[in-house]
């Protein structure tokens, strides 16, 4: 098929480790993997007609999977468009852990000195997920300064 620059590759299968006998089926097997491979790029936009028909099937009970390839999209952008529109419809792992309330809560509990572990305990989680709802607090407004989020308090 191919010479190598250097002289020494004259066929394809030379490079191969598979015996002679086996160099057709494998040749068989990869035009059929090649036929069932998704396309290497999926759009990232939805128009406002692809939204709604999203939404509407993700609330007849679609997975969200399945709901990105019958619109030809990324499962990522319907993961946002539910946090965006719809939270209640995300899949459990994506749920956030704690409701607004609660993270009110928390953020006042920070606030007033306590431990990220403590706060964590109190609500039943890590005080990893504590830290990441003041990441995310911090990302949303990035002149806010909370007390309490050094590597010291975490371990109280």
């Amino acid at each position: 098929m191919e010479t190598h620059t250097h002289g020494y590759l004259t066929d394809l299968y030379d490079a191969l480790w598979l015996r002679q006998e086996h160099h057709q089926a494998h040749a068989a097997r990869q035009s059929v993997h090649a036929l069932q491979a998704r396309p290497p790029f999926r759009e990232h936009v939805l128009t406002p007609t692809q939204r709604t028909e999203a939404l509407d099937l993700l609330r007849l009970g679609q997975r969200p999977q399945q709901v990105a390839d019958a619109l030809g999209v990324s499962y990522w952008v319907i993961l946002w468009l539910l946090r965006r529109t719809a939270p209640k419809l995300l899949p459990k792992q994506q749920q956030p852990s704690l409701s607004e309330a609660q993270a009110d809560e928390a953020r006042a509990l920070l606030v007033a000195g306590w431990s990220l572990r403590k706060i964590g305990r109190r609500f039943g989680l890590s005080y990893s997920a504590i830290w990441r709802l003041i990441q995310r607090d911090r990302a949303g407004n990035p002149t806010q300064q909370s007390e309490g989020t050094t590597a010291g308090d975490e371990a109280g």
